[in-house]
C-alpha cells in the first residue's frame, strides 16, 4: 500500500501549477515513503538468522547506490523528449517514474508474502527447512502475538537512544552528500553539468561495493559497529581534504571517493546493529521505528547547512557528524560489550544473577555483536 501510495502521489506530481499544491504532494510523498526501509529492514530479520541479515540489507542499499548512479543519467534522458502531449519534460519524468513504480506494487503485492515462513511458494523441502529455521530462531523472534510491554522496553533501553543519534548524524552525511554530490563536482570543483552527472557514477558505485562488502564481512565475523567506527575514518579524512585543500580538483575528486566509502554503510550497518541487538521481535520493530524516525530528521538538516558553493558550512556540519557519529559507535560498544561480560560472569556463578528478564535479549546465550 506505501508503494501504491507514492506511485500515484510521484504521477500526481506531474501535474503540479503552484507552490502550494508542490509543498502538499512532497509532504505526501514523506508521509508513504517514511515506513519503507524500516519496515524492509524489519522483514529481513522475520527470515534471516543475526549473521545472515547484513548481506540482504546491502541488496536494499545498493538500489539505493544504483539510483544515485544512474538517477541523474536517466533524468537527463528523459527530460531530453522535451513538451510532449501538453506537459513539459520535467513533468514526464514524474509520470514515467511513478508508473514504474507501480509495476512494483503488483509484485510486491503477490510475491511477498505477510509470513515469509508460511509463502505459498516453497516447496515442502523448503517449508520444512524455514520452520526449522524458524525453532531455531523463536527466542530472537518472539511471540507473534503484539505486546505493549515490548514496546514500553525499547523506550527505556538506553540501546535504542543512541543508535537513533548514530543513524542522524550519518544521515546527514549521506542525504548532503548523496544529494549535493552533482552540485559539488559542478559549482566546487568546476566540473561541467554532464562531466558531474558521470564523474558522479563511480562515485556512487565504490559507495555500493564498501558497504556489500562491510556487510559481508560483517555477516561472517559477526561485527556491526566496529566495522562502521572504522569505515567512518575514511568520511572525516576526505571532509577534511575538502575543507583543506582549494587549488587541486583532483585532489577534492579523490576527496569525495574516501567519503563514499561509508556512505551507506553508515545508515546501514547501523540499521543491521540494531536489528541485531534487539529482541524479541516487536521490541526490535519499535527500535527500528525510533531510530529511522530520528535519522530521517536530518533530511531537514541537510538542505539547510548545503545552501552554496562551495559548501563549506555542509562540509563542515558533516565533518563534524562524523566524528559525533564515532564517539556514539565507541561508547554503544563499550556499553554492549559491559552487557555481555555481565552475562559471562553470571554464568560462570562470579556475579548474583540479577536478571529481570530470562527471554529474548535476557537469556545468557543472547550475545551482543559489537
Amino acid at each position: 500500500m506505501m508503494c501504491l501510495g507514492w506511485s500515484i502521489v510521484t504521477i500526481g506530481t506531474a501535474f503540479v501549477k503552484k507552490f502550494g499544491e508542490l509543498v502538499a504532494v512532497r509532504l505526501l510523498l514523506g508521509l508513504c515513503e517514511a515506513g519503507f526501509f524500516p519496515c524492509l529492514s524489519l522483514y529481513i530479520t522475520m527470515v534471516y538468522k543475526r549473521e545472515e541479515q547484513g548481506l540482504r540489507l546491502a541488496y536494499l542499499f545498493s538500489s539505493v547506490s544504483l539510483a544515485g548512479m544512474f538517477g541523474g543519467l536517466i533524468a537527463t534522458g528523459i527530460t531530453k523528449i522535451g513538451n510532449n502531449s501538453g506537459l513539459k519534460a520535467w513533468s514526464w519524468l514524474y509520470i514515467i517514474e511513478g508508473a514504474i513504480s507501480v509495476l512494483a506494487v503488483v509484485w510486491i503485492w503477490f510475491g511477498l508474502p505477510h509470513d515469509p515462513t508460511r509463502a505459498k511458494f516453497w516447496t515442502p523441502e523448503e517449508a520444512e527447512v524455514m520452520a526449522i529455521r524458524e525453532g531455531q530462531r523463536q527466542e530472537y523472534l518472539g511471540s507473534q502475538v503484539f505486546d505493549w510491554k515490548e514496546v514500553g522496553k525499547a523506550f527505556r533501553d538506553p540501546k535504542v537512544y543512541t543508535t537513533a543519534l548514530i543513524q542522524f548524524f550519518q544521515d546527514i552525511i549521506l542525504y548532503g552528500f548523496s544529494t549535493f554530490l552533482p552540485s559539488i563536482l559542478k559549482l566546487d570543483l568546476g566540473f561541467t553539468s554532464l562531466e558531474a552527472q558521470y564523474l558522479s557514477v563511480p562515485v556512487y558505485f565504490l559507495g555500493g561495493v564498501s558497504f556489500f562488502l562491510a556487510a559481508v564481512l560483517g555477516d561472517r565475523w559477526r561485527l556491526r559497529g566496529t566495522l562502521l567506527l572504522i569505515l567512518d575514518i575514511f568520511a572525516v579524512t576526505g571532509y577534511a581534504i575538502l575543507l583543506g585543500v582549494s587549488e587541486s580538483p583532483g585532489v577534492r575528486y579523490f576527496a569525495c571517493y574516501l567519503i563514499a566509502i561509508p556512505l551507506y554503510c553508515g545508515p546501514g550497518l547501523n540499521e543491521i546493529w540494531i536489528n541485531n541487538n534487539m529482541a524479541p521481535h516487536y521490541r526490535r520493530a519499535t527500535a527500528i521505528g525510533v531510530q529511522q524516525t530520528v535519522g530521517n530528521i536530518a533530511g531537514i538538516v541537510a538542505p539547510q547547512v548545503y545552501r552554496a558553493a562551495p559548501y563549506r558550512l555542509g562540509h563542515w556540519c558533516s565533518l563534524g557528524s562524523g566524528l559525533i557519529a564515532m564517539a556514539l559507535i565507541a561508547g554503544q560498544i563499550a556499553y554492549l560489550f559491559t552487557l555481555n561480560r555481565k552475562k559471562d560472569q553470571i554464568a560462570r556463578g562470579e556475579r548474583q544473577d540479577d536478571r529481570k528478564e530470562f527471554s529474548g535479549e535476557g537469556q545468557l546465550e543472547f550475545r551482543y555483536i559489537y
